[in-house]
């Protein structure tokens, strides 16, 4: 026990104080409180938690205070939460084992030899690329036929008939008519077709005979044939025309559209030997025979008339030129062969 200083008089009043009797029970009190609150706080019973300021609580004694802090007590430990479901883990899958068979070797030199290029071998073809397409065909060119210097061309070409005055003032013109037949004939394309007609009006003979009961294609063998025929023509008498114009027309029924030559004559002659029948009814009856076709405003054969020595003073024959000779103009389906043109060919 410390003896306080007896020459001072604080100090001994302060002992005195100290050492009271009241004094120390206050302060054993006071410990055993303050202990007793500690463990209540401790085990969970005291009601002290979150402070923040300090309790000041003093005890009896005068002039002594004992500062209490509050004690902040643990949360409880917690159990921790359950663990999330996983989904089920697949067990990795291992690929099957490579099965080599015994022969990959061999099997594999081999396809190593195959890949590798022989000397003998040929490249391998590039791609080439396609030629261009072939120009369409040209259109053939149109059937032509011409006859002493008349010509048709197109569609009226297909067909073709030459219809001969064989009447006696056209004995001296047979041979250039023969001539110029034959040169006509051998100038047909493959694809047309022609005929002849003689007419005149003779005793004893018809008023008209053809060299083919039907219109027939040019041929090397029906050149022969037609020489031969022509030369075995009776030359004499008088003529109609308008018999041949019948049977020409008839032959091109069949292949229309196409053309049909007139060599004669002229219809007035200075002997008075005319045409049966007038030139207006001659025209006449040829509308009937050889139509407009409402379709094309075309007739179906073109007539051009050949006159041989002199002109006809009639007009007949420019006039059959004009309204059946086709598109062309009346020029160039009428012509006059003259004796001095004869005389030169």
């Amino acid at each position: 026990m410390l003896t306080p200083c007896r020459s001072n008089s604080a100090h001994t009043s302060l002992a005195a104080t100290l050492l009271a009797p009241a004094t120390v029970a206050g302060i054993g009190i006071s410990v055993l409180l303050h202990g007793v609150a500690f463990w209540v706080v401790v085990l969970g019973g005291s009601g002290i938690t979150g402070a923040t300021k300090p309790d000041r609580h003093v005890d009896a004694a005068p002039g002594i205070a004992i500062v209490l802090r509050p004690v902040i007590a643990e949360p409880p430990p917690q159990a921790p939460p359950p663990p999330l479901p996983q989904p089920p883990i697949e067990p990795p899958t291992t690929p099957p084992p490579l099965r080599v068979p015994i022969a990959a070797p061999a099997a594999a030199r081999a396809a190593k030899v195959a890949a590798a290029p022989s000397e003998n071998a040929k490249p391998a073809p590039r791609y080439i690329a396609p030629p261009p397409p072939a120009p369409s065909p040209t259109p053939p060119a149109p059937a032509t036929v011409s006859f002493a210097g008349l010509s048709s061309t197109g569609e009226v070409a297909k067909g073709v008939v030459y219809a001969v005055d064989c009447s006696g003032p056209m004995i001296t013109s047979m041979p250039l008519v023969a001539e110029e037949l034959l040169r006509s004939i051998a100038a047909l394309s493959p694809e047309q077709r022609f005929s002849v007609v003689a007419f005149h009006d003779a005793a004893g003979s018809a008023k008209s005979r053809a060299f083919s009961a039907e219109l027939i294609a040019p041929s090397r063998d029906t050149l022969v044939r037609l020489a031969k025929w022509l030369d075995g023509l009776d030359v004499g008498g008088s003529s109609n025309p308008m018999d041949g114009l019948r049977a020409s027309l008839s032959l091109t029924r069949g292949h229309k559209p196409a053309v049909v030559f007139l060599l004669c004559r002229s219809i007035s002659r200075t002997e008075g030997n005319a045409w049966q029948l007038s030139g207006q009814d001659t025209l006449r009856e040829l509308d009937l025979l050889n139509p407009i076709d409402p379709a094309t405003g075309k007739r179906g054969a073109a007539i051009k008339t050949i006159q041989f020595i002199e002109p006809d003073t009639s007009r007949t024959l420019e006039k059959i030129a004009r309204e059946h000779g086709g598109d062309e103009s009346p020029e160039s389906s009428l012509k006059v062969i003259t004796p001095a043109e004869m005389r030169r060919k």
